[in-house]
């Protein structure tokens, strides 16, 4: 068993929490940031098979605010996002990652603290205000308490910490989405009737292979609908596979060389708060996270930024 000292902790290295913890970071205080899986993005994030790549989460994201537009800017300077060629600047412009969807995500995360492969199991009076505790047996104390993870997994995590915000977070419903990689001989993909055809389990269609930086095979993304990966939420997938490259290739798409399935339990709220952040003054916790604001990869950084804000306006640091 390990014990750190430290100062805020930023459960969640989405781009919520690293939003967050940068801006905390800048302002002087000591972060440790943790994150369940090994690396950062959350739903920004990318599959790579053999010979090919897929953005397999948010496949793209735009900026309207003048303060995240700024935040792209840098990110398109230190050439950890691209601009889509066939999209226009301003707020019509499209961006990705480059030449992964999590590279602003590492881009912002350099040169904080981040533990990776920790999930956070527990949250517990401590001798600094809050032990936290993990899955890989690691104890740690900290004044302050980020969750920037959904709300299914916040809300139990704090029932006993911060009862009003666990509620919260408790009442708010994440749509699931299953999506399916699907890999093509390159320009075999592009035999396609127009997308407003396509229909049944699929909501959306992706050509990956069309940003800038994809190399490998052909790559398709198909992204069912909610309301069917709701239906079929537990399904095999397998089948899901089946079922979403069926509805393609009845659009007029051929048949993949290969194809594989992931779900994403968590996908989107379904009603959004707009609430921007929640903060708890009393027992120093908050929440951040694009349910908390419009749904949207812009939002989660607004996010992390309007409760990093909170934090530092009541920092007795």
């Amino acid at each position: 068993m390990n014990s750190q000292q430290s100062t805020v902790a930023v459960i969640g290295a989405g781009m919520a929490g690293l939003s967050c913890a940068a801006a905390l970071s800048a302002a002087g205080l000591s972060v440790v940031v943790y994150e369940k899986s090994r690396g950062v993005g959350g739903r920004m994030s990318t599959r790579r098979g053999e010979g090919w790549q897929c953005d397999h989460g948010a496949p793209s994201f735009s900026a309207t605010d003048a303060r995240f537009g700024a935040e792209v800017r840098r990110w398109l300077k230190d050439g950890s996002v691209t601009r889509l060629q066939h999209d226009g600047d301003g707020e019509d412009a499209v961006y990705v990652g480059s030449p992964k969807m999590n590279a602003p995500l590492r881009s912002i995360g350099s040169s904080l603290n981040i533990r990776t492969r920790q999930r956070v199991t527990g949250i517990a009076t401590g001798t600094n205000g809050w032990r936290l505790t993990t899955d890989a047996d690691l104890v740690a104390d900290h004044s302050e308490i980020i969750a920037a993870i959904p709300p299914a997994q916040a809300s139990p995590l704090l029932a006993a910490a911060a009862p009003t915000l666990a509620q919260l977070a408790g009442e708010v419903s994440m749509d699931p989405a299953w999506v399916v990689m699907a890999q093509f001989q390159h320009g075999s993909g592009q035999r396609l009737v127009a997308p407003s055809l396509i229909g049944g389990s699929i909501a959306r269609v992706v050509h990956d292979a069309n940003k800038p930086g994809r190399d490998g095979l052909d790559c398709w993304l198909l992204i069912a609908d909610s309301r069917w990966s709701q239906a079929h939420l537990e399904a095999d997938a397998d089948w899901v596979c089946a079922q979403l490259v069926g509805d393609f290739r009845r659009a007029g798409a051929p048949r993949p060389s290969s194809s594989v399935a992931h779900r994403w339990r968590y996908a989107l709220a379904s009603s959004p708060l707009r609430q921007g952040c929640r903060w708890d003054a009393q027992s120093r916790i908050g929440l951040c996270g694009d349910w908390l604001a419009d749904g949207t990869v812009e939002g989660a950084w607004l996010s992390g930024q309007a409760l990093a804000e909170r934090i530092l306006a009541s920092s007795p640091h």
